[in-house]
């Protein structure tokens, strides 16, 4: 079990747990198919190569495709759901966010985009070095075959 990860974000402090196994994965195909088509430019913009892509920063290049597409490709429908699945997971000055989530965001949506963002990278930046390790794993048994 991963430690929940915290960041003060326009002077509030979130922390966020977590999702559970499966709703992890059910949002992570969520993620994927919204960001099929932008995560093909951000390849493109990493010259083409997978490993660089693994070795970005996905703070400023993924997390920023990702909610590109978010507000372009999705539906009110899956928005809403993303958000309410983290919002369960996100605690904010010793309070869960989703029982507030209305009046605490009201009126100020870069701080929700900003929340956003940090939940999505906390939940799953971990999936990213887990791809690299994979990938770099499947180049050294290629490089063993060729020697």
């Amino acid at each position: 079990m991963r430690e929940p990860q915290s960041k003060v974000i326009d002077g509030v402090t979130y922390e966020v747990q977590m999702l559970p196994g499966t709703k992890s994965w059910k949002m992570l195909l969520r993620l994927g198919k919204m960001i099929g088509p932008a995560l093909g430019k951000v390849i493109d913009g990493s010259e083409g190569s997978l490993q660089n892509l693994m070795n970005a920063d996905l703070s400023e290049v993924f997390i920023g495709e990702a909610l590109t597409a978010l507000t372009e490709r999705m539906d009110e429908a899956e928005v809403e759901i993303i958000i309410q699945q983290l919002a369960e997971c996100t605690i904010v000055d010793n309070k869960p966010l989703k029982g507030i989530f209305e009046l605490h965001f009201q009126g100020n949506p870069g701080a929700l985009l900003k929340w956003l963002a940090f939940a999505v990278q906390a939940n799953f930046a971990p999936f990213s070095n887990a791809l690299a390790s994979v990938q770099q794993g499947q180049q050294e048994g290629e490089t063993k075959q060729q020697a």
